[in-house]
């Protein structure tokens, strides 16, 4: 079974251009998610090295 790879820092990236494309600003993504803070991860490129 093939599972899907994602690629985090091209998955930011492309979140951060449609993001500004959308005129919108981090503080607005907050409010539309119901977010407390924003939310910043730095996830290791592996799920090898991730502690859950």
């Amino acid at each position: 079974m093939n599972l899907p790879t994602i690629d985090m820092i091209r998955t930011g990236k492309n979140i951060n251009r449609l993001r500004k494309r959308a005129n919108l600003s981090v503080k607005d993504l907050q409010n539309i998610f119901g977010f407390a803070t924003p939310q910043v991860q730095i996830l290791p490129q592996t799920l090898e090295n991730a502690t859950i």
